[in-house]
């Protein structure tokens, strides 16, 4: 069966949804990268209702198929400067980190990053706080770069270096 926009629910995941969206992040995340998750990503992930769920200025959305299967998520989160290079660039109380951006490869080229980028715009634009969006990916990640350069981010910083890791934002 051919899945299509209109056969996925983007919605905010709730208390009872947060070991599927744990377990999901975990699966993913094993999948495409070639390290073990950080201490301070593994801490966010298993704090989730705390650091997302409970808070006004965060936002964890996941893309649900009609069946109710987790196929996609995304989150929100104020940024809060802990990467050195580029440590105090930006406004901290003005700018949002767009983090757990993740699609079951089964589901990717369809639309559906789109769907759940494009909810986390819409909390970043209703929330008078954020005035600039921040992420960091990876080259190697199927399709990320080519992603957020088509939904507007530009390049802060290209590291360079063995993890392709590269800074980028947005103004709202």
């Amino acid at each position: 069966m051919e899945l299509t926009k209109e056969k996925v629910v983007i919605r905010e995941i709730r208390k009872d949804d947060v070991p599927e969206a744990i377990k999901f992040v975990l699966k993913i995340f094993h999948e495409v990268f070639p390290f073990e998750l950080g201490e301070a990503s593994r801490t966010q992930l298993f704090n989730m209702e705390e650091i997302y769920i409970n808070k006004d200025d965060a936002f964890f959305a996941g893309a649900f198929t009609e069946g109710g299967t987790l196929v996609g998520t995304i989150a929100v989160q104020r940024y809060d400067n802990r990467i050195e290079t580029i440590k105090d660039r930006f406004d901290l109380e003005e700018t949002a980190e767009i983090t757990k951006c993740y699609l079951d490869s089964a589901y990717r080229r369809m639309g559906i990053g789109s769907l759940l980028f494009e909810e986390a715009l819409r909390f970043c634009e209703n929330n008078d706080r954020y005035k600039t969006l921040y992420l960091h990916t990876h080259k190697f990640l199927p399709g990320g770069f080519p992603f957020w350069k088509k939904k507007g981010f530009s390049i802060v910083l290209d590291e360079q270096d063995e993890m392709e890791m590269v800074h980028m934002e947005r103004e709202l």
